[in-house]
């Protein structure tokens, strides 16, 4: 990300003062995507932390910031392909034959929302931490808590948007603490055990 920012800098001042485009910048930047996708899922958010590191910094739109991102969202694109397609069938990310408790689209949908309420609520109050959470027959939360989560959602979204001209370093701060967030709205999960509390690390220091 900090080198994604050198990019734009340099970026910027090409188009405004001429001269070469920041090619090897650039290349260094897809290099440490590239590196950072074969690490960790987690790196999947980072063309959405570049598009909003440009809407708040950039002074000005440029196709070049769209055309920019395109081979960075075609790593991540396929990076998140193959992960689906290496798990067979019987894998627990896609399905567990075995689990008591499978979920629908619309439960799903609802479950999503409140894990966002959650890891909102535990990013900025970090008490009652667990390694595993448990996904039971009974369900888990009340249904407000899902309204709350699409709430916060709503107003992350709704504040990056206020601020990102006013105070841009504030409005990506809440980018960085939404966009990995996103990343535990795994469609895909059928596991009982569901969220673990270090997925907040990210987010955290979005929040700060």
């Amino acid at each position: 990300l900090l080198l994604y920012a050198r990019y734009a800098e340099r970026r910027e001042a090409r188009a405004e003062e001429g001269g070469t485009w920041p090619w090897l910048t650039y290349l260094g930047v897809a290099v440490c995507t590239l590196l950072a996708l074969g690490a960790k899922g987690y790196a999947v958010i980072l063309p959405g932390a570049y598009v909003a590191y440009d809407l708040c910094y950039a002074r000005r739109f440029r196709w070049r910031q769209v055309l920019d991102k395109l081979p960075i969202l075609a790593l991540a694109l396929a990076l998140t392909l193959v992960t689906v397609w290496s798990q067979d069938q019987t894998s627990a990310l896609i399905r567990d034959f075995e689990a008591k408790y499978q979920l629908g689209a619309w439960g799903r949908v609802v479950i999503l929302f409140k894990v966002f309420a959650l890891y909102v609520g535990r990013s900025l109050l970090p008490i009652h931490l667990c390694c595993e959470y448990m996904l039971t027959a009974e369900g888990w939360m009340p249904w407000w808590v899902g309204v709350a989560g699409l709430a916060s959602l709503a107003g992350i979204v709704a504040g990056f948007f206020l601020l990102r001209r006013r105070l841009p370093a504030a409005a990506l701060g809440l980018a960085l603490c939404a966009l990995p967030l996103a990343t535990t709205m795994n469609t895909f999960f059928t596991l009982r055990t569901w969220m673990t509390d270090r997925y907040m690390f990210f987010p955290t220091l979005g929040t700060c």
